[in-house]
């Protein structure tokens, strides 16, 4: 139990406005969670896929920033619209910090709450502001790529 984040982008294909007897067919794969399932999905019944592209675990200050920046402050496990312009400044914020960490309790400051980890400044507070660039990178990439739209969501 603890402090799950996930980000997302998910593009809308509008799968049911085509008229297809397409399907997309996944193979069973012992290593997935449907693996004991061969899928075949008709592609007029899609209107939506969803790219998982990054998760935390207990990385309270980067849950913060989303809370603040895209929940109006409002920390209640809903999921959150975020914008490309918010996650380049989280980007941002994350290397000035990396390459000063005096910076880090101003810019992104540790948060308390249930089973929300540390709140020290240390090693596995960097390690997630690295974890968060390369992040953010695979996510804004996915989502001009796609067009697609980007959403947070925690948990605990």
């Amino acid at each position: 139990m603890g402090l799950d984040m996930y980000l997302e982008v998910r593009v809308f294909i509008g799968g049911t406005y085509r008229k297809t007897n397409q399907v997309i067919k996944i193979p069973k794969d012992e290593n997935m969670f449907f693996g004991s399932l061969d899928l075949e999905i008709p592609v007029k019944m899609i209107d939506t896929i969803t790219l998982s592209t990054g998760v935390w675990r207990k990385a309270n200050h980067i849950h913060q920033y989303f809370v603040d920046k895209c929940g109006n402050g409002d920390d209640d496990c809903r999921e959150m619209s975020v914008n490309e312009k918010d996650l380049e400044e989280l980007r941002d914020l994350c290397k000035k910090i990396l390459d000063d960490h005096t910076l880090a309790p101003s810019l992104l400051p540790t948060q308390e709450g249930f089973f929300f980890g540390s709140t020290e400044y240390d090693e596995y507070y960097f390690s997630d502001l690295e974890d968060t660039i390369k992040i953010i990178k695979k996510t804004l990439k996915y989502a001009e790529k796609y067009g697609g739209s980007i959403y947070y969501q925690a948990s605990w």
